[in-house]
């Protein structure tokens, strides 16, 4: 396997090798010296080849993610409304209890997925955590995926979103956050 060859202090996702950092401490450089790159090609095989394959790969992941999302808000006493801004779909995800400093503020969620994955309900999972924890409204953004339109669709959908609430509420009222990877 390439991976295997590479010499020992790069990381090969693609043909061109990527040095590794030497901005961490010794310890951690020589622990990722001795961590095994990823196998690109095992991690290639059995992907999806149609866009019917593509669908239903999505469609079975995205199913128990918004099981999981409404159990989710049920557990943690959110409510989640389904809305619609600029022509994006969002959720607005409140606590039963909002911390009164918080009362104007508003958490804007990107969920991850891979900018395929988390449709509908299964977006709303990160803000549902976030409003339940922290005590304050958020606004999950179900930004079109790209098996639906491809890039910039994603994040031109997160900019209209954030664009229209600057209608209506100061940048400093609202913070954006989110992951890009989740475990599926």
């Amino acid at each position: 396997m390439q991976w295997q060859t590479q010499i020992k202090n790069a990381l090969s996702l693609s043909s061109q090798p990527v040095p590794l950092t030497t901005a961490v401490s010794p310890e951690f450089y020589e622990f990722s010296k001795s961590f095994p790159a990823p196998d690109v090609e095992a991690l290639q095989q059995g992907l999806p080849e149609t866009e019917l394959e593509w669908r239903a790969f999505i469609d079975a992941r995205d199913k128990p993610a918004s099981e999981r999302a409404q159990s989710l808000a049920e557990t943690l006493n959110v409510t989640i409304k389904e809305d619609s801004i600029g022509g994006v779909d969002v959720y607005w995800v409140t606590p039963n209890a909002i911390a009164p400093e918080l009362k104007d503020k508003l958490y804007v969620a990107v969920q991850g997925g891979a900018y395929m994955l988390n449709s509908g309900l299964a977006s709303t999972s990160e803000a549902t955590i976030i409003a339940s924890k922290m005590k304050i409204p958020a606004l999950a953004i179900d930004y079109t995926k790209s098996i639906d339109a491809p890039a910039p669709a994603s994040r031109n959908d997160i900019v209209k979103v954030w664009n229209e609430l600057l209608k209506t509420r100061s940048e400093n009222s609202m913070v954006m956050g989110g992951h890009l990877l989740e475990e599926h």
